[in-house]
């Protein structure tokens, strides 16, 4: 583990956090556009979520923190461009933000996790009762494309959790060699 290493890390990291989220808005808005077919009348999923009474009201707000989760990912990518810039091996300060910055995206990405569990869960209220999820994967209800980019949420953030896991374990690596070098400089002397 060296400097140059560490720099490199963070800045495919922080290129995957930004491509991932660019993408995963463009296909927010796909998704917010998509015509759903419920009971035989056709309904975009914005109008599902906003005005109807499909779906419960706190299905809205579920919906716009997945919307903040996305940004959020999105400001750690440009902190990890951020970041890279300004390493230096022996810094103590930055092997703990490093460490910190790992357990942050553990944590958001758990988070982010369960908003689309349980927005997946929710019960539409209709004759038929369903959840979101299983009229997503109707192709009587829903196109392709909707089961497509629910699957690409989740796989998103699975990728994070593996991010999150290699930075925390590096940024502990870093340091526990910064210690190690303080203990053998302390022996020395």
């Amino acid at each position: 583990m060296d400097e140059k290493g560490i720099k490199k890390g963070l800045k495919i990291f922080g290129t995957v956090f930004i491509i991932l989220s660019i993408i995963e808005l463009v296909s927010v808005v796909i998704l917010w556009n998509a015509p759903l077919n419920l009971e035989g009348r056709k309904i975009l999923f914005q109008d599902l979520i906003l005005t109807s009474n499909i779906m419960p009201t706190f299905a809205k707000y579920i919906f716009f923190f997945l919307v903040v989760s996305i940004l959020f990912f999105l400001i750690i990518g440009v902190l990890h461009w951020k970041i890279s810039s300004k390493i230096n091996f022996d810094d103590k300060t930055k092997s703990k933000q490093l460490l910190f910055l790992g357990v942050l995206i553990l944590i958001f990405s758990f988070i982010k996790i369960g908003y689309i569990t349980f927005l997946g869960r929710i019960r539409l209220n209709l004759k038929n009762p369903r959840t979101l999820l299983s009229a997503f994967y109707n192709v009587n209800i829903s196109p392709f494309y909707v089961n497509v980019i629910w699957i690409f949420f989740i796989t998103v953030v699975c990728c994070y959790l593996i991010i999150g896991l290699f930075e925390g374990g590096g940024g502990l690596k870093w340091t526990l060699i910064i210690k190690e070098k303080e203990i053998e400089k302390e022996n020395k002397t």
